[in-house]
């Protein structure tokens, strides 16, 4: 039986010379791979770009690893995000992020809601665009396991990345954030989406506070490796 769900693009994977492999996070089967042919297929791959929204119809088989889909749609059509070069490459990085830390089959329906309106709104993200990932990757430990005790005061103000709390100074370690990197990483943690673009994040905290929040994911998830998508973010953003 044909059935509709949602879905969320991941990534692409070139399988040969006539195919293509895409991860999908998807509303009703979780994390789970296709194939689309290059020619054959009457699917537009346009619409399957990294954190596109779209509606998938399939066969779903349980027991297969690639799913056959018949046909696929945009759900929302972005003007900026992948049009924009600092979205566009923050979204493949957000994308490469959360298919290493999504289990296949792993059904979300809460998760999936959330990082669905969150990909929306980011559409809509004018003056802070560049600290969107480093939001979004802050808000998604919660979903994740590992969202931290936010103790923030004058007094225990260093983030201490394994202990994932803010501690004082004398606890001070080489897995804690200096005290301008973790007032940083405090206000994105206390942000919303309601005053997100209002609040005023320095520009010098771009690259150190997503390697911080990397470096927390790290930490937290043995493997959580290295992401082919960084390097590319940090040179688009120099």
């Amino acid at each position: 039986m044909i059935e509709t769900t949602r879905a969320i693009v991941l990534n692409r994977i070139n399988y040969n010379e006539s195919s293509f492999i895409f991860n999908l996070f998807t509303e009703k089967y979780g994390k789970i791979a296709i194939i689309t042919k290059r020619k054959r297929d009457r699917i537009n791959t346009a619409y399957l770009q990294s954190f596109s929204l779209i509606e998938i119809q399939l066969t779903y088989q349980e027991k297969k690893k690639i799913q056959f889909i018949q046909d696929a749609r945009p759900l929302e059509f972005f003007k900026t995000l992948h049009r924009d070069s600092f979205k566009n490459v923050q979204l493949i990085m957000l994308a490469e992020t959360f298919n290493k830390m999504i289990k296949e089959k792993q059904i979300e329906p809460q998760l999936f809601e959330y990082l669905y309106n969150q990909i929306s709104f980011f559409e809509l993200v004018g003056k802070n665009n560049l600290f969107f990932s480093q939001f979004l990757l802050c808000k998604l430990t919660r979903f994740f396991g590992f969202y931290p005790v936010i103790n923030y005061t004058d007094d225990d103000c260093y983030f201490d990345l394994n202990r994932a709390k803010f501690v004082n100074s004398s606890l001070f370690h080489p897995h804690c954030l200096n005290k301008e990197i973790s007032y940083h990483i405090f206000k994105l943690f206390e942000s919303n989406i309601s005053k997100f673009d209002l609040e005023d994040f320095e520009p010098k905290m771009i690259k150190p506070g997503l390697r911080a929040i990397l470096n927390y994911y790290h930490i937290h998830n043995d493997g959580f490796n290295k992401l082919n998508s960084l390097k590319v973010l940090f040179e688009i953003i120099d």
